[in-house]
């Protein structure tokens, strides 16, 4: 995950759940409410911002209300795709090929 407003802020994270909010994902990185952020994930990429961000054991849980995805070629990036149009059928798919 990266903070755009602050690209050299970035640290790796684990993506918890996706729903119609959004994505969860755990991570290190000190965000506020309203950053703009990337997720790379695979082969494909999220862009968002934090709509929540609490201390959770030694990690913070951050929440993402997607709004742009630019997906792979992967497997992993079918399985992504079929998962986003189901919980977020208003998110903005494309193609990073």
């Amino acid at each position: 995950m990266t903070d755009l407003l602050q690209p050299g802020r970035s640290a790796d994270g684990t993506i918890r759940d996706i729903s119609n909010a959004g994505v969860c994902v755990m991570t290190t990185l000190p965000l506020t409410v309203g950053s703009i952020v990337r997720l790379d994930a695979n082969d494909s990429v999220l862009f968002g911002f934090v709509t929540y961000a609490t201390a959770e054991d030694a990690s913070l849980r951050i929440g993402i209300d997607v709004q742009h995805v630019l997906l792979g070629d992967s497997d992993m990036s079918r399985l992504l795709q079929q998962v986003l149009q189901e919980m977020m059928p208003a998110v903005t798919l494309g193609s990073l090929y």
